[in-house]
């Protein structure tokens, strides 16, 4: 199964492709309404590649796996009714008092 398909079918018939470059990364980032890395772009492709998401296909060029593909899929926020991304956090729980020694 090619991890890409399902998540590439977002994109304009047009732009669809099977990998991303750096120069992806300003117009995706902001499409997505997220906040734009500091770093420079290739770097944020190579720190995702190292951290497991994506991988290397050729110079500077890089796929989605299939732990990246599940972050996507799963773990990203999605948009609610109102068109901001939330995420939805379990309230806290009561710290627990420690018995005092005797």
């Amino acid at each position: 199964m090619d991890y890409w398909d399902d998540l590439s079918n977002f994109a304009p018939e047009n732009e669809r492709r099977d990998y991303i470059v750096a120069d992806d990364i300003k117009k995706y980032f902001v499409q997505a309404n997220y906040e734009l890395p500091t770093g420079p772009p290739g770097m944020t492709l190579v720190n995702a590649k190292n951290a497991g998401y994506l991988d290397a296909i050729k110079d500077g060029q890089y796929r989605l796996n299939p732990v990246g593909h599940n972050l996507v899929a799963h773990k990203l926020p999605r948009n609610n009714d109102s068109g901001t991304t939330k995420k939805k956090r379990r309230p806290l729980k009561p710290a627990k008092k420690k018995k005092a020694r005797k």
